[in-house]
């Protein structure tokens, strides 16, 4: 049931300029379930963003803060030179943001699905993965 302020929205996406740079920001309402989060696998990008005072980590708690129940967390760029679908790489986000997420309130086994992905090149996300590509993620 909306509430009176939601109007059967669950979420808007305002485009903010901060710092001189061009942001989206997702603006969560009471409605909204579930929450795709966007992390980069790119070497250095990943730490910057998780890093005390790191988008991932504020996005992550306005969507727990919300009320959001489940959170998708694709982990992008796995396309990239400093990654090409590295195993090992898309390990080490996952399991550096677990701990993190398991101390917002989710429970890793029912509110959390991690998916590898490439928007530029759209596979995990428009197109299925390749087994040749990416062989570890079924």
């Amino acid at each position: 049931m909306p509430c009176e302020v939601c109007i059967g929205c669950s979420f808007l996406v305002r485009t903010v300029v901060s710092e001189g740079r061009v942001q989206n920001v997702t603006l969560l309402n009471c409605e909204t379930v579930t929450f795709v989060q966007v992390i980069s696998a790119r070497k250095g990008e990943f730490e910057t963003g998780f890093d005390r005072g790191g988008q991932t980590r504020e996005h992550a708690m306005l969507a727990k803060t919300a009320g959001v129940k489940h959170l998708v967390v694709l982990v992008n760029k796995m396309d990239d030179p400093t990654v090409e679908w590295s195993e090992a790489r898309y390990n080490e986000c996952r399991d550096k943001i677990m701990p993190y997420l398991r101390k917002l309130g989710f429970n890793p086994q029912k509110d959390l699905t991690f998916m590898p992905c490439s928007g530029l090149t759209g596979l995990g996300l428009k197109d299925p993965l390749d087994e040749k590509l990416c062989p570890w993620y079924r």
